[in-house]
């Protein structure tokens, strides 16, 4: 049962600047992508930069690069968002991946803190991180 699950997560695409791209493997090279690798050292998570999206549409990719560390279920918990700004997400273990949708108004860049939720080896929480997402 989980089978088609995963494979249908593996099949969402969003759409960036009239290119379709698959979500999981989105190139962090490309304009209106924006990458954090996800570390974790002495069983926390490291400091992640913050994240600046600069165009509606962005999309926003963690990859956790520690063996042995994924995801929890709320992996990338997203607060109750500003007006205008949504996010829709897809995930596999180890990669969580978001389009963020946001329509500045005259009110300048918001800030958007979000939370990274990892599980290790042993499917124990690692203490939570709380970076930020910048949309201006």
């Amino acid at each position: 049962m989980q089978q088609p699950l995963a494979i249908a997560a593996a099949l969402i695409v969003g759409l960036i600047g009239g290119y379709v791209v698959n979500l999981l493997t989105a190139d962090c090279t490309g304009s209106g992508v924006n990458c954090r690798d996800v570390k974790v050292t002495n069983a926390a998570v490291d400091p992640i930069d913050d994240i600046k999206a600069r165009v509606t549409g962005s999309v926003i990719k963690w990859t956790i690069t520690t063996s042995g560390y994924t995801f929890a279920t709320n992996g990338i918990a997203l607060p109750t968002l500003p007006p205008n700004t949504t996010f829709t997400c897809t995930h596999s273990a180890t990669i969580w991946t978001c389009i963020d949708e946001y329509q500045i108004s005259g009110s300048g860049p918001q800030t958007i803190k979000y939370t990274v939720n990892l599980l290790n080896a042993s499917q124990q929480p690692v203490p939570p991180l709380d970076p930020r997402i910048i949309n201006n």
